[in-house]
């Protein structure tokens, strides 16, 4: 089963890669019946979930524990490292407040 879910595959200032979710809310009404809880979300610029660091791309896109997302962006640290450090960020961002 797959339910598209907008996430990204980037590798970490230690060279290992991570997969994170992107938070998101529903948009419309839920109880309609032309709602898709599929389509009609709204993505947020903060993770909802992030995987633990793998030795390559494919293994922390694959480590999601929910239905298939559909597909993933890869982003390098050689392609574009302000995108990466950022992801950093937000996954630490994350990781904290799952601690408090």
């Amino acid at each position: 089963m797959s339910l598209n879910r907008e996430n990204v595959v980037w590798e970490t200032e230690s060279g290992r890669w991570r997969c994170g979710h992107f938070d998101f809310y529903e948009v419309g009404d839920p109880f309609s019946e032309d709602f898709d809880p599929e389509w009609d979300v709204e993505y947020t610029d903060d993770f909802r979930w992030v995987s633990d660091e793998h030795d390559n791309a494919a293994d922390a896109y694959e480590a999601y524990p929910g239905p298939n997302p559909g597909g993933t962006t890869i982003v390098p640290r050689e392609l574009d490292l302000d995108a990466c450090r950022r992801y950093d960020a937000m996954a630490k961002a994350l990781e904290e407040a799952w601690r408090e």
